[in-house]
């Protein structure tokens, strides 16, 4: 795939945009994915660079929820074995999926992660509500196997990841926010980085081009923390779904 120069402005200015958006109010894919397909990356090599691309601010958000995460960490180890299994079941089934198939695909995972996006605090106070027998989250197999699911479908794609793990462990029991918040960025860490060694293996991703985005996406993820003071979060999500709406879209039209 030979990237000209303006292609090289594009994708660092997306992974500026992504790492601002995932700073603020998340969704940083809806930008950073669509645009390494418009400039002509087959979906799945697109999909993959795009997950190594945005795994350092993955990783960036675990630290500065440390001190949250070290109270509650017995707590996530089963989850956290199964985040990695379930991570590294979604790398490989994306390696064994035809680009055929996943450009077929794309389209319903973009649009269920524009739904979810949008409607994630309603889904989160729905989950809570029907939460009224708490768990254990160490022996609930029924959530090992939920988040075993939902980090294959991490691993696979990745969209909306961080509201279904949000989602999931609300329904496991933990009910302060931060320290779901907190759990579900230390299980996607997990889920992306696994799911990484297949696919930097198997020659999907692209090094140079996600270097490239990983560098714009640490920036903006620094200028989206400072930024977050002044502007309107609201507006920002209404940004990030009307883009998800836009690509969704788009997508569907070239099926």
């Amino acid at each position: 795939m030979s990237i000209e120069a303006l292609d090289v402005l594009y994708l660092f200015a997306s992974a500026l945009a992504a790492g601002a958006l995932n700073a603020i109010t998340g969704g940083g894919s809806f930008v950073s994915f669509p645009v390494l397909v418009f400039v002509g990356a087959p979906t799945i090599s697109a999909n993959a660079t795009n997950s190594a691309a945005l795994f350092p601010g993955v990783l960036a958000s675990v630290t500065a929820y440390r001190r949250t995460i070290f109270p509650i960490k017995k707590r996530l180890i089963v989850l956290l074995v199964s985040s990695v299994f379930g991570g590294i079941v979604g790398g490989l089934l994306l390696i064994h999926t035809r680009e055929t198939t996943f450009r077929q695909v794309i389209p319903f995972l973009m649009l269920f992660a524009t739904l979810l996006f949008a409607f994630k605090d309603e889904v989160t106070r729905r989950v809570r509500s029907i939460t009224t027998n708490r768990i254990t989250i160490s022996y609930s197999l029924g959530i090992v196997v939920l988040v075993s699911l939902v980090a294959i479908y991490g691993g696979f794609f990745g969209g909306g990841l961080g509201i279904l793990l949000l989602a999931t462990l609300t329904l496991a029991g933990i009910e302060d926010t931060k320290d779901a918040v907190a759990a579900g960025r230390l299980l996607s860490a997990a889920i992306n980085g696994i799911s990484l060694i297949p696919l930097l293996l198997s020659g999907l991703v692209q090094p140079q081009l996600a270097l490239l985005m990983a560098l714009g996406a640490i920036l903006g993820g620094y200028f989206g923390a400072m930024l977050v003071r002044y502007l309107p979060t609201r507006v920002i999500r209404q940004f990030v779904i009307l883009v998800g709406a836009t690509v969704t879209c788009y997508f569907f039209l070239n099926l």
